[in-house]
Formats: structure tokens, sequence, C-alpha cells
């Protein structure tokens, strides 16, 4: 499985799945996680540009 990585929004708890299912996902057109590393770099980047008070990370991928 080459998708290893999801978006998070700082400040959130990730405990596995998808990560970030937020409605910035659909104003952008990207299908929930995971992502391989780039799609996640290129992710935080339009949502940055959306929202930027909000932050958002990178984390590993793991099962719920």
């Amino acid at each position: 499985m080459l998708e290893k990585f999801v978006v998070v929004q700082e400040g959130q708890v990730y405990k596995g799945g998808n990560g970030y299912k937020g409605p910035l996902l659909q104003e952008l057109g990207f299908p929930e996680g995971p992502y391989i590393q780039g799609v996640a770099k290129i992710l935080i980047r339009q949502l940055s540009s959306l929202t930027p008070k909000l932050k958002f990370k990178i984390m590993e991928y793991t099962k719920q």
C-alpha cells in the first residue's frame, strides 16, 4: 500500500482512520485519505491557502 499518510488538523488527536474529513475536502475536490506523502503535502498547501488560521499536519495512517 503506497497510501501511508493522512492529514490531521493540529490540536486534534488522531486515533486512526482516514484523517481529516471536513468540508474543505469537498471544496477542494480531494477524496478522504490515506494518501501518498506527496499528495498529503499538496493537500496541506491547498488547505492553508483556504484557511490560513487552521494548521494541518501529516501523520502515518493507522487502521481504526
